[in-house]
């Protein structure tokens, strides 16, 4: 075994050793509110929510061009993943919705969600076609 000496690449992400110009990132909606379909007129008549989102998705476009993911030096570095899928879940299709979230050192460094294009019958069923 041979050291290399510190990291400066790991699985693809690049590492930055350096505390200055970390910002947080504060988030104008609140997570908890769900947004429907068929909800306010999308331009003529947007209501509060459908501004909150657009603010927020403007914001990300503008101001995070190099988003990263801060891990403190002190954290250990598990690699632990998660994977679900909420069978029937969406009001507005019936469909499944699904995703997997991953963190090294408990930072989030890769995470999808993905609605399902068909209704599953039963939960195995749902189970099986997120596989």
């Amino acid at each position: 075994m041979k050291d290399l000496g510190v990291a400066h690449y790991f699985l693809g992400m690049e590492i930055i050793r350096e505390p200055q110009d970390l910002t947080d990132v504060s988030s104008p909606l609140n997570p908890a509110t769900r947004l429907k379909l068929d909800e306010g007129e999308l331009f003529p008549n947007p209501t509060f929510y459908h501004m909150l989102l657009a603010v927020r998705c403007l914001r990300y476009l503008l101001m995070d061009p190099d988003l990263g993911t801060f891990i403190p030096s002190n954290s250990f570095f598990d690699l632990i993943a998660f994977c679900d899928i909420d069978w029937g879940r969406c009001p507005n299709t019936g469909c499944s919705i699904g995703g997997y979230y991953i963190t090294l050192g408990g930072s989030p460094i890769s995470w999808k969600s993905k609605k399902e294009s068909l209704v599953s019958l039963s939960s195995v069923e749902a189970e099986y076609r997120s596989m």
